[in-house]
């Protein structure tokens, strides 16, 4: 019986534990997230994507997407963005491309660290 107290407190306790490094945004936070997509959408309606590449983690995947990217001509295509939903150091939010009668959507992911918002991962979404 004490053997199994002992190790049902064991359970516990290392279960609780492991919640300790879960960090969640402050309101500060996120507003720096839709302050940095603001800037993003102001770059790429002047062809520039600086504040883009400042902000995607390297990866191989983004790399390519952010090439594929850079080809295009943004003057001519409205960009929107929805609001970012949180989850604790995480946010999603989708952003759609409208080139007349046509409009390509990509499902961004960021990731809180080091006190700076980042791009983690880009699909496209379809609708």
């Amino acid at each position: 019986m004490i053997k199994r107290t002992l190790i049902l407190f064991l359970i516990i306790l290392l279960t609780a534990c492991s919640n300790f490094n879960k960090y969640v945004v402050n309101n500060f936070e996120k507003e720096q997230l839709t302050l940095k997509l603001r800037d993003i959408k102001t770059d790429l309606s002047e062809n520039s994507s600086d504040s883009l590449v400042k902000m995607i983690e390297p990866s191989l995947k983004n790399d390519y997407i952010l090439g594929q990217l850079k080809n295009l001509d943004f003057r001519r295509i409205k960009i929107f963005f929805s609001q970012p939903e949180f989850q604790g150091a995480l946010a999603k939010n989708i952003i759609g491309f409208n080139s007349s009668d046509q409009t390509f959507y990509m499902e961004l992911e960021y990731r809180f660290k080091d006190g700076v918002w980042q791009i983690t991962d880009m699909k496209e979404k379809r609708r």
